[in-house]
């Protein structure tokens, strides 16, 4: 049986999330923040004895309207048969049918998990890599003409979104994003002091990063995005490093994620010292084949 998360039920909802939720993606996990709303429609599978077995989150907002994706925030069951699945995808499909014209979620690789998405319809939209760097010493050195300044809520979020955009426009899987989108991540997220810098070229703003300490004590880098009219300067390594070098400052180790096919930035991380340490497959399922 499936059920809408309401009010009744949300407790049991966040539960199952915060114990099950990691084992697929927990980018964007419902913690206690979570809204219960048209723009998250959530759904809990019971088994039964009326025991939880399962649930499901799409995020529907309004960047993802505009794009047309509707972005899983956990879809998951630990029922053995795939039948749960599939009850929690038509509650979740009955919601998006009509909104955004395809829906999709990352998985880490494993035959179950991939055999039961490939049974429902998705298919594999693109791979992504985890990358991880231990926390050693580095210096940045000095750039003829590159500043970095610290990012300012209220004067640089649409500076913000035009980088990211502009960088991002022809990565698989980027949505593009609108200053509530910025503010709504500095709500959510432990900024540390000059997590979100800009890097000024010759005294124009052309790049920028943003990071986060995690839960489990890192700093997760990302996005790095650097104007496409000046990336090949060698711009986007010394973002990379100023942020390594903040992570030196905080003491922690430092993470981040790049698209498989992004060969550049995948060069540059692995040049600067970051190792591969997972793989995620990004699942897709067209609503209007």
């Amino acid at each position: 049986m499936v059920e809408r998360v309401g009010e009744g039920n949300l407790k049991d909802f966040l539960s199952y999330c915060q114990k099950y939720g990691g084992e697929h993606d927990d980018s964007y996990l419902p913690g206690d923040d979570f809204t219960i709303d048209d723009d998250h429609p959530s759904f809990l599978l019971y088994d039964e004895n009326l025991r939880v077995c399962g649930a499901a989150s799409l995020m529907l907002e309004e960047q993802y309207r505009r794009a047309g994706k509707g972005r899983f925030m956990i879809f998951h069951s630990i029922q053995s048969e795939p039948a749960g699945y599939r009850s929690l995808l038509e509650a979740v499909l009955a919601e998006a049918t009509g909104v955004v014209s395809n829906v999709y979620l990352f998985v880490p690789p494993g035959p179950k998990i991939q055999r039961v998405l490939e049974g429902l319809g998705f298919e594999i939209e693109r791979y992504s890599f985890v990358m991880k760097r231990k926390m050693t010493n580095i210096q940045v050195p000095v750039q003829e003409g590159v500043d970095f300044v610290i990012f300012d809520e209220r004067e640089d979020g649409e500076l913000y979104c035009h980088i990211v955009n502009s960088a991002f426009k022809k990565i698989a899987g980027h949505i593009n994003i609108k200053p509530d989108r910025v503010s709504a991540m500095i709500e959510k997220y432990n900024i540390p002091a000059e997590g979100i810098q800009l890097l000024y070229f010759e005294g124009t703003p052309v790049g920028l990063f943003f990071s986060e300490i995690t839960e489990d004590g890192m700093l997760e880098i990302g996005p790095i995005a650097v104007l496409p009219e000046y990336q090949g300067r060698g711009l986007g390594r010394a973002l990379l490093r100023r942020a390594v070098q903040l992570s030196q400052r905080l003491g922690l180790d430092s993470v981040l994620s790049v698209n498989a096919e992004n060969e550049k930035a995948l060069s540059l991380y692995l040049k600067e010292g970051f190792t591969r340490v997972g793989t995620r497959i990004c699942y897709g399922m067209d609503l209007n084949p």
